[in-house]
């Protein structure tokens, strides 16, 4: 019955929700509705109807999409698969289908059953669990983890041991994105277009660069171009249909378009020698144009999990039941994982003509080797590429030792300011200025740190303001019906130590801790401790923080230090963390 008619619409109660979904991406176009082609299948179209169609969506509230402040937490690409999707909306409810879990209001698992009633089976809805009146599932989301499947013999290899080696090589290159960089040669729609491309010159040398200063760029920003990436590895094999896979897993605070896609490519030709094995580290280091990021096929690609955390608060906004993880579960290891093995079959899959793009190349189907694009918007062939990777070093080194002694020099002019009139705000503005390498002579990963928390903060408290990614595309977004997550509007993509306000909370009802004048912790730290001991946001990351700046208000830890200096603590107060391995399927 509609809850908006008859006898039983009094019984009827609009209620703050979020609910979690999963679908086989293959069919639809991507998770958002496009509202240039209202007539495209789409994952959040099919749910809002069947929502509709169990009362939970009233018929007066189906359009527009504020009406039930319908958001969505991540924009996934055409053919992309999940799990863990999820809308925060205000759904119709009728108490006998609601009960309490651990403190919480979710559906009951018979109004879930009749809810997938409406479902075509490739979207199944997992729970329901009432949030807070302000909880947006995108905005509020404090990290995202997806997995890549990806057939073992895609990586080559003419025996098992030389298969091991080259899983091995694959997942070294995959921990090379860790950590917060720029990821605009990872990114599709983030370097500066050809025409307003600007070049970087040093020594006699010049190259384009891919990014410019200043956020008035639409494309080309510093401080969109900087993700948190908390996690990619590669963490098991497994079989799937009786074919030997592996399993990559990357986890991060949110994504830019096409992100994990160019990851998962890059990876695979440096593994097959395509790519020089520095090749990573060149594309992160700088804000220069590096063309070293060939697109995986997506069908590949699962968004897993997502969770919210809030920080600021210490508080678990949302959460999934066993009963759901068990479920989700379930439907990947049924569904997803053998439709996917079922897209790789055959010589035309999407993957073939990837591995044929970057080891087989043809006029037709190839791969520019060069990192370098010239003024005419092409790229050198495969006999320059040596020659410009060796010029991309040399100007990678220049611009590095130019960032260093700039920053030093900024360090020297804010201590002589603080010396000539000493004060709390000039000690800060002072010692801020020494990166998350302690000095000027860190090197690249300071210096990104700095960059990362400075820019990209101020572009992500501007950011959130924007709902331009909000709903299912109906509210004046474009037809972007091929992201991997969040577009290039998307919010804070660096866990900064300034813990900023959460949508819905007052300033004064959360604790402020600002990095420069209170917490005495240098900037990133956040995400080194991720990595380091291979976390998520959450509790123990929370307390950690707590503990470090506990120690040093006492006095006992020195303020500003290396990540390292931190770590090293950290290492000592809970233990060492072995770094993870690879297990394989027959040692699990």
């Amino acid at each position: 019955m509609d809850p908006g008619t008859g006898a039983a619409a009094k019984k009827y109660k609009k209620m703050p929700m979020c609910i979690s979904f999963g679908f086989v991406g293959s069919g639809f176009y991507g998770l958002q509705s496009q509202p240039k082609r209202p007539d495209l299948p789409t994952v959040a179209r099919t749910l809002r109807q069947a929502l509709f169609e169990s009362g939970a969506i009233a018929a007066s509230n189906m359009e527009p999409l504020s009406r039930t402040k319908w958001t969505l937490s991540s924009r996934t690409d055409k053919g992309v698969h999940a799990i863990s999707a999820a809308a925060s909306l205000r759904m119709e409810t009728l108490p006998e289908q609601l009960e309490e879990h651990d403190g919480r209001l979710v559906l009951r698992a018979a109004e879930v059953a009749r809810i997938n009633g409406f479902l075509p089976p490739e979207v199944r809805v997992f729970g329901a669990a009432r949030v807070r009146g302000g909880f947006d599932a995108r905005l509020c989301a404090s990290s995202r983890e997806y997995e890549y499947l990806l057939p073992l013999s895609a990586l080559g290899g003419a025996s098992e041991a030389e298969a091991r080696a080259r899983v091995l090589d694959f997942d070294r290159v995959l921990s090379s994105f860790q950590g917060s960089h720029r990821f605009h040669n990872f990114g599709s729609g983030l370097r500066t277009a050809v025409s307003d491309m600007e070049v970087y010159e040093a020594g006699g040398e010049s190259w384009p660069l891919g990014l410019a200063s200043g956020d008035d760029h639409k494309k080309g920003s510093v401080a969109k171009a900087f993700r948190a990436v908390l996690k990619s590895r590669v963490e098991r094999t497994l079989t799937v249909c009786g074919e030997p896979y592996v399993l990559v897993r990357i986890s991060g605070v949110s994504f830019v378009l096409h992100q994990i896609r160019h990851m998962i490519g890059t990876a695979l030709a440096v593994t097959h020698g395509v790519l020089p094995p520095d090749a990573v580290e060149l594309a992160l280091a700088t804000s220069l144009h590096v063309c070293a990021s060939p697109l995986a096929p997506g069908c590949g690609l699962l968004l897993n999990r997502i969770f919210w955390y809030d920080i600021g608060t210490a508080t678990e906004e949302t959460a999934y039941t066993p009963q759901q993880l068990t479920d989700m579960e379930a439907f990947k290891r049924e569904a997803i994982y053998p439709h996917i093995h079922g897209l790789y079959q055959g010589e035309g899959s999407e993957l073939a003509r990837f591995l044929q793009m970057i080891n087989e190349p043809t006029s037709e189907l190839h791969y520019h080797y060069s990192p370098l694009m010239r003024p005419d918007g092409k790229t050198g062939t495969i006999a320059e590429a040596p020659e410009d990777y060796a010029l991309l070093r040399r100007m990678t080194k220049r611009w590095l030792e130019e960032r260093a002694a700039q920053a030093e020099a900024r360090t020297l002019a804010r201590l002589r300011a603080w010396e000539e009139e000493p004060s709390e705000k000039g000690m800060a503005e002072a010692t801020a200025g020494v990166t998350a390498g302690g000095t000027a002579e860190a090197g690249a990963e300071g210096l990104a740190t700095a960059e990362a928390t400075g820019e990209e903060v101020s572009e992500s408290t501007r950011q959130a303001k924007d709902g331009g990614a909000r709903g299912d595309g109906s509210d004046g977004g474009g037809d972007d019906d091929d992201d991997d997550d969040d577009d290039e509007r998307h919010g804070a993509s660096v866990i900064d130590e300034a813990f900023k306000p959460s949508r819905g909370v007052h300033k004064r009802d959360q604790p402020m801790l600002d990095r420069r004048s209170r917490s005495g912790l240098p900037g990133g730290l956040h995400v080194r401790i991720c990595v380091h001991r291979e976390l998520v946001p959450g509790p123990e990351l929370r307390e950690m923080l707590d503990r470090l700046q506990a120690e040093v208000r006492q006095g006992l830890l020195e303020t500003q230090r290396p990540h390292e200096y931190y770590l090293a603590r950290l290492d000592e107060l809970y233990g060492a963390v072995a770094p993870s391995e690879v297990r394989w399927e027959a040692e699990s």
